[in-house]
């Protein structure tokens, strides 16, 4: 009578479930380290995006504007009323 697993294939069986557990641990840590390096470029590239919208609006708010009459001064306001809008937007993100 053929048994079912030879003793050579029931002892690999037997010791690989150790090895296969060992692996499955290795590879959810490395799954865990991808994420967390993923999470890390977004936040790292959503920061450089920032500081260079920063250094736009500082750019914009050193410039000296003088006005000559009222439709440059109403333009002005109005470009003054926008930047504001988009910080408020910017800090609501």
């Amino acid at each position: 009578m053929i048994s079912e697993n030879p003793p050579y294939q029931r002892s690999f069986i037997l010791f690989s479930h150790p090895v296969v557990d060992q692996l499955k641990c290795q590879a959810a840590d490395r799954q865990r380290h991808l994420e967390e390096a993923r999470r890390l470029q977004t936040f790292q590239q959503q920061a450089k995006e920032l500081q260079l919208w920063a250094g736009s609006v500082q750019e914009r708010l050193l410039q000296e504007e003088t006005t000559t009459d009222v439709a440059s001064a109403v333009a002005l306001l109005k470009q003054h009323q926008e930047l504001q809008l988009e910080m408020e937007e910017q800090r609501n993100r």
